[in-house]
């Protein structure tokens, strides 16, 4: 079947969202950088998207996030952005994919000016089109929360998952109160032996580490 890299963004849908920045340029080239964009990310995608991992590598990142149902309370949030998209798509003129990917560009145009300011760049930084592939089932979105998290290893950034600090796995292990939306996954790796699903989400990590042969893509 082959991979369709854009797909539409729609509700209550889980994706896999990528993307790196144009030639041979670096996103990041500071840990202040990782951290403004993390920032960003928090506030364009967060009230609209729950996060499940990501790890950001100095040219590229990485995402697994799903859209969130449009309940009464996000159309709120939705009324109070200031973008023509936004407006549109609360009049029923554009569709929900139209809205996120405005979105997405906010963010990114947001961190882009932050970071052309500071470094006294021009241009664009990101590539023009993000990709974002659908995981299929709960199958799929295991091995993209594995995949993602290791970059790090694969990209010689470290030789342990939490090596690294720009990386949602260090989060699931400290437990500490974030934005990422850490129980779903967690419940995933629960059973009577390992209730909090800390050490079987470990050991699946670590068994995925030990059985890779493939390629991370960026």
């Amino acid at each position: 079947m082959k991979t369709n890299y854009w797909a539409k963004l729609e509700p209550n849908t889980c994706y896999h969202i990528y993307n790196r920045a144009v030639g041979n340029d670096n996103l990041f080239l500071k840990n202040e950088h990782y951290l403004y964009f993390l920032g960003r990310w928090e506030e364009y995608i967060v009230p609209y998207f729950s996060t499940y991992a990501y790890c950001l590598m100095p040219n590229h990142f990485h995402f697994l996030a799903k859209a969130k149902p449009l309940t009464p309370d996000i159309l709120a949030l939705i009324g109070k952005i200031p973008s023509q998209k936004a407006a549109a798509f609360l009049r029923g003129e554009v569709d929900t994919n139209t809205f996120y990917t405005s979105q997405f560009k906010a963010m990114f145009n947001s961190y882009s000016g932050g970071f052309n300011k500071e470094q006294d760049r021009h241009g664009s930084l990101f590539q023009a089109k993000f990709k974002r592939i659908i995981i299929r089932d709960e199958v799929h979105f295991i091995d993209k929360l594995q995949y993602i998290h290791h970059n790090v290893i694969h990209h010689g950034f470290g030789i342990h998952y939490d090596d690294w600090p720009f990386s949602s796995y260090g989060i699931y292990i400290e437990q500490q109160p974030h934005w990422l939306a850490m129980a779903p996954v967690l419940q995933l790796f629960q059973n009577e032996q390992d209730p909090l699903g800390i050490k079987n989400f470990v050991a699946s990590h670590e068994a995925y580490r030990m059985n890779f042969r493939g390629d991370v893509g960026f």
